[in-house]
């Protein structure tokens, strides 16, 4: 085991900051899974968004956000979490996470 991974409450608001040369996508449907591709949306290199759903005890390590901020303001979707905090530490790893609660 790399890290624990947290849960981060609902209501969260996250700014996500990109790790390395993977792209942020925001995929809005209910669940990913095969040829979301085509329906993704490239966040860009950083946006904040409000944690709806994350809880990685149950096997789900991907955040369902409400984008805050860019192009897609107000957008929901599934976003992996490929990123860190404002820290530079990844925000998916208990030992490493910086996040706030509302």
């Amino acid at each position: 085991m790399l890290a624990l991974h947290p849960v981060i409450p609902a209501g969260t608001v996250v700014r996500f900051s990109k790790i390395g040369i993977a792209t942020f996508w925001l995929i809005p449907k209910t669940r990913i899974g095969s040829g979301y591709e085509s329906a993704a949306l490239d966040l860009g290199n950083q946006f904040t968004a409000r944690i709806i759903d994350y809880d990685p005890s149950n096997g789900d390590r991907d955040f369902y956000v409400q984008v805050i901020d860019g192009a897609y303001a107000g957008r929901a979707g599934w976003v992996r979490p490929s990123s860190q905090g404002d820290d530079g530490k990844p925000i998916d790893q208990f030992s490493e996470a910086l996040a706030a609660a509302p």
